[in-house]
């Protein structure tokens, strides 16, 4: 509550005028938007992005190889999470049977153990923009088995549905004057 002793300033959006938006479908994860960030290999990973799916070599010499989405990439499309409960889902191959974990870096990672067949794997949980760590999603494979990872979504909700291609759209709304608020 704005107070003489405790003042907040005017905030507004579309000072020009105009206003961006972003919308989606269910899937919040851009992945055509990227040829290579947001994705960061972890130290000594021998990593490959294709059109739709990703190669992990993992370096034996280092425990937890895998590769990282930086969540300092996404924030914006990753704002309307914050707060919310939220399903990361991804279908994973590895070349002999492997256990990856997969997660939120510091909140939640959860074990899965792959094999030489596409598997979906889902994790759930409460998501918060300010204490997500440094990564939206860690895959990590703690063995040298290579394996690869597709059909990456991210969807508000606690249920693990069907993969959908993130169809992200911007338009222009114009406003004549910026909108303020307090």
């Amino acid at each position: 509550v704005p107070a003489a002793e405790a003042p907040f300033d005017i905030t507004n959006v579309g000072d020009n005028g105009n206003i961006t938006i972003m919308s989606c479908g269910k899937n919040l994860f851009p992945w055509n938007d990227y040829t290579a960030a947001p994705f960061q290999p972890n130290t000594l990973t021998s990593w490959e992005r294709t059109s739709d799916e990703i190669s992990v070599i993992p370096d034996i010499a280092k425990p937890a190889s895998g590769f990282c989405i930086w969540n300092s990439q996404v924030n914006k499309n990753f704002y309307a999470c914050d707060g919310k409960t939220i399903t990361l889902s991804c279908e994973v191959w590895a070349e002999s049977e492997t256990a990856l974990r997969i997660g939120i870096e510091n909140i939640k990672l959860q074990k899965f153990t792959v094999g030489n067949a596409w598997q979906k794997c889902s994790v759930t949980l409460d998501f918060m923009l300010s204490t997500s760590g440094k990564t939206i999603a860690w895959y990590a494979n703690y063995s040298d088995v290579p394996f690869k990872v597709r059909n990456i979504q991210v969807e508000i909700g606690s249920v693990a549905t069907d993969y959908e291609p993130y169809k992200g759209n911007t338009a222009e709304i114009t406003t004549g004057l910026p909108l303020c608020s307090v």
